[in-house]
């Protein structure tokens, strides 16, 4: 399970000191924050699933069409 993925060509990754998903389009270099994941529990893994991106947290499986930006739930666990 991966906390960083390749979506679309663009670095997406879990922060987990901040508990936030960020972008890089930089190769790594600097990172943006995309979404704070305040609500929707710890997050665990991220898997790049072609179109969208999965997120996997302690509160569940979330689905992402927009990079990353907004998530929606698909599984509450």
């Amino acid at each position: 399970m991966s906390k960083t993925v390749t979506h679309k060509g663009i670095l997406v990754r879990i922060n987990p000191d901040k508990n936030t998903i960020e972008h890089s389009r930089n190769k790594g270099t600097s990172w943006i924050v995309r979404c704070s994941l305040t609500n929707k529990g710890t997050a665990i893994s991220l898997t790049d699933l072609g179109e969208e991106l999965m997120l996997e947290t302690t509160n569940g499986i979330y689905i992402s069409e927009s990079e990353g930006v907004t998530w929606t739930i698909k599984k509450r666990l």
